[in-house]
């Protein structure tokens, strides 16, 4: 046998043997693991309701949470509730613990496995999640700002799953109010700089829309489907423009009457929402329509906070003529200070037929997620 083909034999038996032996630590280490993580959240069950004696367990078929847990006392009386769900923050998959009192309070929640910096989360379950204690699941308040955007959504995510568990979805609740026959929802990125789109569904099939639009100081919530059906609601806006809006249910858009702000506003945002294609396929690029500039593409990258959405507008040439922010999840001072000037040098050198990633070289993520919208776009138009 040659030397060659001795090398490659036992580099092969080495490879066969070294194999073998990683799965078996890992399968005589994942059941030790697995009990590990199984003692810790028990300590954990017990740290929620003191004078906890027993814990029970039910499976959850949810996209979020996996695990029911109860837990009584000696006496077998049911001290609290506990959900275990799994949401994606800005470093990977965190796995979340909500603990409940029988009432629906929530009594404490807990991160217990996460691949987030230190630095941001810490912050996070310090100064914000006592703030959560004690509040009705049925009626979470959350805070607007907490400096760790994708950290704390995953959180409001497993929140707002025990909340559906335990309390029914709200807004399902709405739906049914609104005599609008659905049993789910999805939430899209908005075509144009609303607070919130949905798809609202029966079983897959789509049968309305919602719109969450700013109008002054309010919020409205618009429901349509396609030109043929309007629904509107608020708690503080003016009932008699709702009652006009929605008498009119069944008529075209074009035709709606009345000149009152609310009814301006929905014929506004249904023709806007008209002009854009929906786009799929495609990464960051989601949306487009034509303008008198050009055409103008919608797209949404994660940056350092969580996803921002810009409205790229682009020459017939392909030239880049301007870069617009919709929605930013990144601090605005450093967005202002940092990426904005940078947005100015990409608009200049695409004017001049270039593009370059080196103008956001102080801002890295954030200016990365214009970046990789802006080349989208363009690969789309069939620029270079």
């Amino acid at each position: 046998m040659s030397s060659k083909l001795k090398m490659a034999f036992t580099l092969t038996l080495i490879g066969l043997l070294s194999g073998a032996s990683i799965w078996a630590v890992n399968e005589l280490t994942a059941p030790v693991i697995a009990d590990n993580q199984a003692r810790a959240e028990l300590a954990i069950f017990f740290e929620f309701f003191p004078g906890g004696d027993t814990v029970t367990s039910v499976e959850i078929d949810d996209a979020v949470l996996d695990t029911e847990y109860t837990v009584r006392d000696a006496s077998d009386t049911i001290l609290g509730y506990v959900l275990r769900g799994i949401s994606e923050g800005y470093g990977g998959r965190m796995t979340i613990l909500v603990a409940l009192n029988p009432l629906g309070d929530i009594v404490d929640i807990k991160v217990t496995a996460h691949t987030e910096t230190p630095n941001i989360l810490t912050p996070l379950l310090r100064d914000y999640i006592p703030n959560l204690q004690g509040q009705p699941i049925s009626d979470v308040e959350y805070d607007a700002l907490t400096g760790a955007t994708a950290s704390y959504r995953a959180i409001q995510n497993v929140v707002n799953a025990t909340r559906n568990v335990f309390a029914g979805d709200p807004f399902i609740e709405l739906l049914k109010a609104l005599e609008i026959d659905a049993d789910g929802y999805t939430e899209l990125s908005p075509v144009f700089n609303t607070l919130t789109q949905m798809e609202v569904l029966k079983g897959s099939e789509v049968v309305a829309y919602r719109v969450d639009l700013a109008l002054g100081e309010e919020v409205v919530t618009l429901f349509h489907l396609g030109r043929t059906f309007i629904k509107a609601s608020s708690e503080t806006l003016d009932i008699e423009d709702l009652q006009a809006l929605n008498a009119q249910r069944g008529v075209d858009y074009d035709a709606l009457t009345g000149e009152d702000p609310l009814t301006l506003l929905v014929k506004e945002a249904i023709a806007e929402l008209a002009l854009y294609e929906r786009l799929k396929g495609h990464q960051f690029i989601y949306a487009r329509k034509t303008s008198e500039a050009g055409m103008i593409y919608l797209g949404s990258a994660r940056g350092f906070g969580g996803q921002n959405i810009f409205a790229i507008t682009l020459s017939e040439n392909g030239e880049l003529v301007a870069i617009e922010n919709l929605v930013l999840a990144d601090t605005l001072d450093y967005y202002q200070d940092v990426v904005v000037p940078g947005i100015a040098r990409l608009i200049a050198e695409g004017a001049a037929g270039q593009t370059s990633p080196d103008v956001f070289s102080e801002a890295t993520a954030t200016g990365t997620s214009v970046l990789n919208i802006v080349l989208e776009a363009i690969a789309i138009q069939g620029g270079n």
